[in-house]
């Protein structure tokens, strides 16, 4: 029996083996050739395109290419590298990324607004991630996300600003219900902040520059929107000296590490806390937030030179006469004093109500007496 035993082992020794030396010989050619069919070479603006219409693929780019016709939709997982340039020559971005769509900017590509359009840019419904590469000279924002996720790990944002209304704001980055997580990397000398955000969206630092941005509001915007600074640098307009982090209409500041050069302005009814890190000055808007004074909490391990309150309409900057005059108070439903006038205004409708009705009862019973008097139905004394 023991004989036969070892009769079928080295068969199956060697069936096994054969089975292996398949699959990794398979794989091996499976990848191979994915990344040979991935990795696509283009030089115009026709191949480009096409190579957009993959949904899977790696594109790269080390030409100059113009944009002539619309902006490149992108549907799928797309990295695009190289060290070409690619110039939108007309009102279009460069890309607009779809929703579900995951798009990859590496290398040291540019993306380049001509000055005869001055638009471009990237619009984002769906995911971007920044590695490397230059976004520059945009009029529509260098990077437009909106119901999405930018992520930015490298790589420039500079030149660019946002011409999208009265109040420029995010001509860097310009989020509206989006996130934005920030790991390195330059957003700098846009016009209309650096980075903006509006209506629930989030902004996370972990490390990066932002700095020398000019405009209506200097460094990050907030309007009831988030923010968590962990480490890097945001720095204000050595040209405006404006503030660096404006927060506006029940937004919400947590600094908890990294250099902020400049001022916070805090108007009334948003939170700012911190805990580490190091501030040059706070500005907090007197004329609400001495009623509110739970709004601001700062650890001991934050370096704070300097605290200011201030009263008026008008915060302590010094921005350009453009954006000062322009500047208005925003008023949130949700703020405390307007629920309590409203309902002492409630309280006072309904005292005078009360008022007007028994003075009419009393008027209509006095009436009534007299009539039964004249009809004899009542006796007078």
């Amino acid at each position: 029996m023991s004989k036969k035993g070892h009769q079928f082992r080295p068969d199956v020794l060697r069936l096994i083996m054969i089975f292996f030396a398949m699959i990794i010989i398979c794989s091996t050619d499976v990848t191979a050739n994915n990344n040979t069919l991935n990795e696509i070479y283009v030089t115009t603006e026709e191949e480009l395109r096409a190579a957009f219409r993959n949904r899977n693929a790696i594109i790269v780019v080390n030409t100059t290419i113009q944009l002539t016709e619309e902006a490149i939709e992108v549907n799928g997982n797309i990295t695009l590298q190289g060290d070409g340039v690619i110039e939108a020559t007309g009102r279009f971005e460069h890309f607009i990324v779809n929703e579900g769509a995951e798009f990859t900017l590496a290398g040291d590509l540019t993306l380049l607004s001509v000055a005869s359009s001055r638009f471009g840019g990237i619009t984002v419904h769906g995911t971007l991630n920044m590695h490397g590469g230059v976004i520059r000279d945009s009029a529509n924002s260098g990077v437009n996300v909106s119901y999405g996720t930018f992520n930015m790990y490298g790589g420039k944002i500079i030149y660019n600003e946002n011409l999208s209304s009265s109040q420029p704001r995010g001509g860097g980055v310009n989020l509206r219900r989006a996130t934005f997580n920030m790991y390195d990397g330059l957003i700098a000398n846009n016009i209309g902040s650096g980075v903006s955000a509006r209506i629930n969206s989030m902004i996370n630092i972990y490390g990066g520059v932002i700095s020398d941005n000019e405009g209506y509001r200097s460094g990050i915007d907030l309007v009831n929107s988030f923010l968590v600074i962990y480490d890097g640098e945001i720095r204000g307009s050595s040209l405006t000296n404006s503030n660096t982090i404006t927060l506006m209409i029940e937004s919400h500041a947590a600094i908890h590490g990294g250099v902020i050069d400049g001022g916070i302005l805090k108007y009334a009814f948003n939170t700012l806390s911190a805990t580490a890190g190091e501030i040059d000055h706070i500005f907090i808007d007197h004329n609400f937030d001495h009623y509110f004074n739970d709004s601001v909490a700062l650890g001991s391990n934050v370096v704070i030179h300097s605290i200011q309150e201030y009263e008026g309409a008008q915060p302590p900057w010094s921005a350009p006469p453009r954006w000062r005059a322009s500047h208005r108070w925003s008023i949130s439903l949700f703020q405390p004093y307007i629920y309590v006038g409203v309902v002492v205004v409630i309280l006072i409708f309904k005292l005078v109500r009360t008022i007007i009705f028994f003075r009419t009862w009393k008027r209509i019973k006095q009436y009534r007496l007299e009539k039964l008097k004249e009809d004899g139905v009542i006796c007078c004394e």
